[in-house]
């Protein structure tokens, strides 16, 4: 823990953008009403009915602590927190968990205390008006209980008009039971809804299904109204949600589902036998007339009448039947000769494609055993279903081995938990770098590129494509590695040079003391001059080593600027004095012009600036024979210049322009960046005729 923080601002999202999964332990912010809460263990746990669904909300007050009484039923609710999807044993969604680690990451925004389950009731005829919204714009409506639809959303009758209640609640209701809802009304021409809604049994009421026939049933009134249809019994499917009962009603075929939670197939449907005439009550759908979908949900099997049982056989029934069977047949023998020209024609096409579709499945599969890249495909859990001859090579497993084992057995240990699971990178849609270990438990380095294989629209498994880099790795490592030897014996060499530079200047220093020394005492002119030039050698030598110290401090990244007051004009006096003597016995002019508006009052390294502009003046002078050398000082102004922009000085910083100038002889164009490395000159010829050791410009430029 390296200190207290502050949480995030979650932002606001939808059920459906948690629901699949995009915002997964993520924090976020949702709103919602609050339902079926208890408290127990100092915390809360209640549902969250939003926009779509509900979801388990959990209030942890682990960081602040508030009244619990102030979250009741009905209360609108803003929360900050982490959601999570939850699977069941299948790896399907089953439910959503969202958790809040305290009660200021609750934010109330009605309690509804005054308005909940309580008038005015709003008729279902005037949903769609906004004047019957409240402030917090919900409404509560009242109506008769008529079925659950299998996505648990309520549906009520009132008179001619219904609602669909998006309450999403597993309160058992019976049918006619008088129910009071509350929630955002979203009412249109295609329908009336109520979205984010709570719903409160009141007491037992009465309906009675409206009788309809097949055709009335496509009907758009009669969509969402509680209808009852008789016909003939055809057969039943179990589904995930119920029983699918397949009715003749008017001669043609009418599904309808009723939802159970329990596998087994309920007594008055199991008794049913073929073709007996029934009764159906339930919820119209009159959305779809063609027998794709439920035209009729039924929440009760109760709600299922045996009216008579199946018919019998009889004499004129008998040769009616017998008579259709003997129409079939002739028709048959007609249609055979019909379509036998017509199945010749077919079965020669369908031999053609098969002969394309065979060869090029051949050329697939001749790429798939020759490449050298590993290739296989797994379903979507990762486990094996068929790789490459170069996959066996590059993983030592034989077929029966790797059809027995998992993309996860494969992956090293180290390697990060993304890389386990194949889907990921499947699903990340860009080739990933991934460590397996091979049947010897050597280390491989793969480069995986992962794809889905779909199958009408829905992901039924992975097929890879993966490449053996693990010779580029090693030839990265050792690269590396190399580069991290060359830095250590390059850092060597310079901790090497200062050291000795510094052991050097300290007896130089001596003899450049003893001989000032000697030289003050009275010598004859031969010896006064042999002692000069000892000096003078003993000083130049002094100048090349500190050199190389400073040169071995930049390279090793030692060398520190010092930060102190001090006058400009005075520094640049001494350094013109100090330059002064030699530029005079060269017979050279050595000039300095400083502009008016140059302060003199700076903070900065002195001693540095000195060295620079010494090295500088001094260069000008070496290689000047006549004429003169003149020093420019000014601010520095932004016109275009490359040096320095305003956007890089701040209101206390100045920048000044330092420019020195000569009547030498210059430098050659191609020859400008050379004098600026380390130990090199724009000739060689130069070090014949003037010492130095080609490391004062490279200073000045670090």
């Amino acid at each position: 823990v390296l200190g207290p923080g502050t949480l995030p601002k979650g932002q606001l999202q939808s059920f459906d953008q948690i629901q699949q999964g995009f915002y997964d332990c993520q924090w976020i912010a949702v709103e919602g009403v609050l339902d079926n809460i208890s408290i127990a263990n100092n915390q809360v746990w209640s549902s969250l009915v939003m926009d779509g669904g509900r979801i388990d909300f959990n209030l942890v007050p682990l960081m602040t602590d508030g009244d619990f009484k102030s979250l009741a039923r009905g209360t609108i609710v803003r929360v900050e927190g982490v959601s999570s999807v939850r699977t069941n044993e299948g790896g399907q969604s089953s439910s959503l968990l969202f958790q809040s680690p305290g009660f200021d990451q609750v934010t109330i925004l009605d309690k509804q205390t005054s308005t909940l389950f309580t008038d005015p009731i709003v008729p279902l005829s005037q949903l769609a008006l906004p004047s019957n919204q409240q402030e917090n714009g919900r409404i509560n409506i009242r109506g008769n209980y008529i079925g659950t639809l299998p996505t648990l959303e309520v549906i009520l009758q009132e008179g001619s008009e219904s609602v669909t209640v998006e309450t999403y609640q597993t309160e058992p209701f019976e049918i006619g039971d008088i129910v009071i809802a509350n929630g955002i009304s979203k009412s249109n021409n295609k329908g009336n809804r109520l979205s984010g809604a709570l719903a409160k049994r009141l007491g037992r009421g009465d309906v009675t299904p409206i009788p309809s026939s097949r055709k009335d049933l496509a009907r758009p009134e009669l969509n969402h109204r509680f209808v009852s249809v008789t016909g003939l019994y055809k057969g039943r499917n179990n589904g995930a949600t119920g029983v699918m009962i397949r009715t003749e009603v008017d001669g043609s075929e009418l599904l309808a589902l009723l939802v159970t939670e329990s596998k087994s197939i309920p007594d008055t449907v199991s008794s049913l036998g073929f073709n007996s005439r029934i009764q159906l009550s339930g919820v119209c759908l009159s959305s779809d007339n063609e027998g794709k979908t439920p035209s009729l949900i039924i929440n009760s099997s109760k709600n299922i009448k045996l009216l008579a049982p199946p018919r019998t056989w009889s004499i004129r029934r008998t040769a009616l039947i017998l008579g259709g069977i003997l129409f079939t047949i002739v028709s048959a023998l007609g249609w055979i000769l019909v379509l036998r020209n017509r199945i010749a024609r077919q079965t020669h096409q369908i031999q053609t494609q098969n002969q394309e579709t065979t060869s090029i499945e051949s050329e697939f599969q001749q790429i798939f055993e020759n490449a050298n890249d590993l290739i296989f495909t797994s379903d979507l859990h990762g486990n094996f279903s068929s790789m490459n001859p170069a996959g066996e090579a590059i993983l030592g497993y034989n077929q029966t081995a790797w059809l027995t084992m998992n993309w996860d057995q494969l992956v090293d240990q180290d390697q990060p938990e993304q890389l386990h699971n194949l889907r990921w990178a499947a699903e990340s849609g860009r080739p990933v770098e991934v460590i397996i270990r091979n049947q010897t438990g050597v280390q491989v380095f793969l480069e995986v590129n992962a794809r889905f294989l779909n199958t009408e629209g829905l992901r039924t498994g992975i097929h890879a494509i993966a490449r053996d880099i693990t010779e580029r790795v090693r030839y990265e490592q050792e690269l590396i590695k190399a580069k991290q030897t060359a830095e250590e014996a390059t850092q060597a060499k310079s901790d090497f040079l200062a050291n000795m530079s510094h052991e050097i200047r300290t007896p130089m220093n001596g003899i450049i003391g003893m001989t000032d020394l000697v030289l003050s005492s009275e010598l004859p002119a031969e010896q006064h001059r042999f002692v000069s030039i000892a000096r003078q050698s003993a000083q130049n030598l002094l100048v090349i080593l500190n050199d190389i110290l400073d040169f071995s401090k930049i390279e090793a990244g030692k060398l520190e600027l010092v930060s102190e007051d001090f006058s400009l004009r005075h520094e640049l006096d001494q350094t013109m004095k100090t330059m002064g003597i030699g530029a005079h016995e060269k017979g050279i002019e050595l000039n300095l012009i400083v502009s008016p508006d140059t302060p003199d009052r700076l903070t900065g390294d002195a001693y540095r600036l000195q060295q620079v502009l010494i090295n500088l003046i001094s260069n000008a002078i070496k290689f000047t024979s006549e004429g003169e050398v003149v020093v420019y000082v000014a601010p520095e102004e932004d016109e275009g210049e490359p040096h320095l922009h305003s956007s890089e000085v701040s209101a206390n910083e100045v920048g000044i322009r330092f420019e020195v100038e000569d009547t030498g002889s210059g430098i050659p164009e191609k020859q400008k960046r050379k004098i600026f490395e380390a130990f090199s000159q724009a000739d060689s010829s130069i070090s014949k005729n003037a010492a130095g050791t080609g490391l004062g410009l490279t200073i000045s430029d670090n």
